[in-house]
């Protein structure tokens, strides 16, 4: 048998999490790991016009489940996924600050700007946080000050 398997490769990655590599899974990892922001499904959707949205929810879901994204509740309506990046993919630790601009609806990643430390009353403890910053991105900022009044 033939190993469709390569070093490093997305096939790989997901065998790795015992996740079966089917094309459908392949291609969406592919747009969600070449992307330096979070995406919707329907941001994935077209980008790969081949697959539908159901199909792609399902793999979202399983990456979300295996710890290779990390889902970002932005504000917008919808589920925004990004691909964990940390050295040991799957413990969700790359918690960083998150920009959503109000105007042109994308989603940022501020990596460089860690979670800001909250302390929970004694008995609780977190598994994950969302930190996620409303306003206008750097573009629509632009934007705005140059619209007459």
């Amino acid at each position: 048998m033939e190993n469709r398997l390569q070093p490093g490769g997305i096939d790989l990655e997901l065998e790795r999490r015992g996740i079966k590599a089917s094309p459908v899974r392949v291609l969406v990892l592919r747009v969600i790991k070449d992307k330096k922001f979070p995406m919707s499904v329907q941001e994935i959707e077209s980008e790969l016009d081949t697959v539908d949205r159901s199909s792609i929810t399902r793999a979202m879901t399983l990456f979300h489940k295996a710890g290779l994204v990390h889902a970002i509740p932005d504000g917008s309506g919808s589920m925004k996924y990004e691909y964990c990046r940390q050295a040991n993919p799957g413990t969700h630790s790359d918690q960083h600050v998150h920009f959503h601009c109000e105007r042109c609806g994308t989603t940022q990643c501020f990596n460089s700007i860690p979670v800001p430390a909250v302390e929970l009353p004694a008995g609780y403890s977190a598994t994950s946080t969302t930190y996620v910053v409303s306003g206008l991105c750097e573009e629509c900022s632009k934007c705005m000050a140059n619209e007459p009044n």
